[in-house]
């Protein structure tokens, strides 16, 4: 049975028949400007799912497309049976890949590459990056809302690893902060390993210091005042011994006895005597004084007085000072080794920051590597992409951008990419103003790869007479 595609009531179309050879090639749909070609290689998309709008004929209410094996019909609604019995890539257009009309350079690789994700039939889809960004959760945290909003894979990998990028240089800024703060921290100050590291002890030990060096100050202290005491006492009693020329105590005592005697013998004598007898009480009371302050002055004199030794004094006191020292010093490297300490966690936490920044970059190119892994199911040995450029490996200049290829060599590639990706027998519709702009020799070429595969291109070109079907010879 011939395969055919059946078009009736579509545009300015009446009723036209596209003939699909057996053995493939390129069937080229005629006729002057108007008469349909465009909407003619609109139904074939529509047939192999496209979602391309196709008007009705002015004056018909019910359009067809029917062939490959599914019927579509166009009217209020559009109805569609049957399974397509052709491969084909939907929404993919082999010309766009060899020249898509766009002068910018960037631009126009952009959309050679997303041909190519429609040729690997490569979604933008963000699960595929999940992975390298550890989890969905993870990955949603570090990028931004409209990265993963990108159209097509390529675009959001970009998207992507410009993210990653940024982050990783944020990290950088913070490790590179983290460093000098440690630096500043840990700085030029070196610790004597015999410098004491015990605050807390050495201050126990000049607190011990300090309390012998108040003993022994109160100590010398005490033994000047006992000395100035027994100089005294001695000064005193030589004094006393020279000044007093009272009697013996135990004489007056007698005299006393013998003045009471006297009185009890002699009462006419009694106002003398007892006026005598208050004046020797009174030389009694200081006899008895006298004598007091002597045997005081002999007891300070009896014991024996303290040497204050300066020389333990001065030792002590040179303890302390170095106990006070020690203290200085404690404190002095205990901050010395807490900076140091805050410093290296410093490093530690830059050093983690820095590795992150790496991982991160490495996060971002394994993004533009997917969407190259991606597309290595249809693209050719060394055709790769790169910072959004489409590069290709020439056996001659080495890596060049696909655009520098002349037009016959961009075109044999893209045939190739599109005839492998749709498989053998497919159909594949092309740009009327990509077949036109063609030499003979190049269409001479497409047809061959298309034979090749036995698979049919679908094209056209303006030229007198009616809308027809030809197959390129």
């Amino acid at each position: 049975m011939k395969n055919e595609i059946h078009i009736s009531n579509i545009g300015p179309i009446v009723s036209a028949t596209i003939p699909i050879p057996s053995e493939g090639g390129v069937v080229v749909l005629r006729g002057i400007n108007g008469s349909g070609k465009t909407h003619a290689i609109d139904a074939v998309k529509r047939l192999e799912g496209e979602d391309v709008s196709l008007p009705l004929r002015d004056g018909t209410t019910r359009g067809t497309i029917d062939g490959c094996g599914v019927k579509i019909t166009v009217s209020g609604r559009t109805v569609r049976n049957g399974e397509l019995t052709v491969g084909h890539i939907e929404g993919a257009d082999p010309s766009l890949l060899v020249d898509p009309g766009i002068s910018d350079p960037e631009a126009a690789d952009a959309e050679r590459i997303r041909q190519l994700c429609e040729f690997a039939k490569v979604t933008a889809d963000p699960s595929k990056f999940h992975e390298i960004f550890g989890d969905e959760k993870q990955m949603l945290v570090m990028v931004k809302p409209d990265s993963l909003k990108k159209k097509t894979l390529p675009d959001m990998a970009s998207a992507l690893k410009r993210d990653c990028e940024s982050y990783a240089r944020k990290l950088n800024d913070e490790s590179l902060n983290l460093f000098g703060q440690a630096t500043a921290l840990i700085g030029v100050d070196k610790v004597d390993d015999l410098a004491p590291r015990d605050v807390k002890r050495a201050q126990e030990q000049q607190t011990s210091a300090l309390r012998a060096y108040d003993a022994a100050v109160a100590a010398h202290n005490n033994a000047a005042s006992r000395r100035e005491e027994y100089e005294k006492a001695r000064k005193d009693l030589d004094d006393a011994k020279t000044a007093y020329t009272g009697g013996n105590s135990n004489d007056i005592q007698c005299d006393v006895d013998a003045s009471q005697t006297e009185i009890a013998r002699l009462k006419d004598l009694l106002t003398k005597e007892q006026t005598r007898l208050s004046t020797l009480n009174a030389q009694l009371n200081a006899a008895h004084e006298h004598e007091k302050f002597v045997n005081k002055c002999e007891s300070i004199l009896g014991t024996p007085v303290p040497v204050a030794d300066s020389g333990e004094v001065d030792r002590l006191k040179t303890a302390l000072d170095e106990a006070n020292n020690a203290v200085q010093l404690a404190i002095h490297t205990a901050d010395i080794l807490d900076r140091q300490a805050r410093g290296r966690a410093m490093q530690r936490e830059a050093e983690q920051k820095r590795e992150r920044a790496t991982h991160w970059r490495e996060a971002g190119k394994k993004c533009t590597d997917l969407v190259q892994n991606e597309l290595s199911r249809v693209a050719p040995q060394g055709m790769t992409v790169e910072e959004g450029r489409l590069l290709i490996t020439h056996p001659e200049r080495g890596r060049i951008f696909f655009s520098e290829l002349s037009l016959g060599q961009r075109n044999r590639l893209a045939m190739h990419i599109a005839l492998e990706a749709a498989g053998t027998g497919c159909l594949i519709p092309m740009r009327q103003e990509f077949w036109e702009g063609l030499d003979p020799e190049n269409r001479a070429g497409v047809a061959e790869q298309a034979r090749e595969h036995k698979s049919t291109i679908i094209t056209a070109e303006a030229s007198d007479g009616p809308l027809r079907a030809e197959k390129y010879k």
